[in-house]
């Protein structure tokens, strides 16, 4: 007796699992149709977004992201305020830390400014960004055989040796322009 109900539970589980994967083939086909109706509708303009969600029964979002996918246009422009948001990326929100509870923040090492003329290391770190780029956009071949030469260097302390460099070879930034170099002055 055990191995006919054995049998016949095998042949009802083998029976269902045959319905089954017929069912999903053929909601993979009902699916598929939908979803090449939704595209047509909207791009047909026939009905809108949110009229075609209540009927094939989706969340309107989930018909947007098909219409999207499809490359279906949107109904309206965008407006200049969902541009702006569009291009402005979100901030990430700061922890709000509970009562009583100390936030510590790791303290940035002492730039290195060893080897750097005294009137380079009296520039702003951004300004100093900012002559190393141009530098760089200028000068790639010497900018990349300064970095060969300080392969340590990183970040700003690379941008003040570009920046010494160059100082070092007359270059001159604006507001250094008027100013001797102590290396002359040291010298002369």
């Amino acid at each position: 007796m055990t191995d006919k109900k054995e049998e016949e539970a095998k042949a009802l589980l083998d029976r269902l699992g045959t319905e089954r994967k017929e069912l999903e083939a053929k909601l993979d086909d009902v699916q598929k149709e939908t979803h090449d109706a939704i595209v047509d509708v909207l791009m047909a303009r026939t009905l809108g977004p949110s009229e075609v969600a209540r009927r094939v029964q989706y969340d309107r979002q989930h018909v947007a992201r098909i219409a999207k996918k499809a490359g279906v246009p949107p109904l309206r422009e965008a407006t200049v305020v969902s541009r702006a948001k569009a291009s402005v990326p979100k901030e990430p929100r700061a922890a709000v830390t509970p009562p009583r509870q100390q936030v510590t923040q790791a303290i940035p090492e002492p730039l290195d400014l060893s080897g750097i003329s005294p009137e380079v290391a009296d520039l702003s770190a951004p300004r100093v960004r900012e002559l190393a780029a141009s530098a760089e956009n200028r000068e790639p071949k010497w900018v990349a055989e300064i970095r060969e030469e300080h392969p340590g260097a990183d970040g700003l302390r690379l941008c003040y040796l570009i920046v010494d460099t160059g100082f070092r070879m007359g270059r001159k930034p604006p507001e250094l322009a008027d100013r001797p170099s102590t290396e002359k002055e040291a010298t002369g």
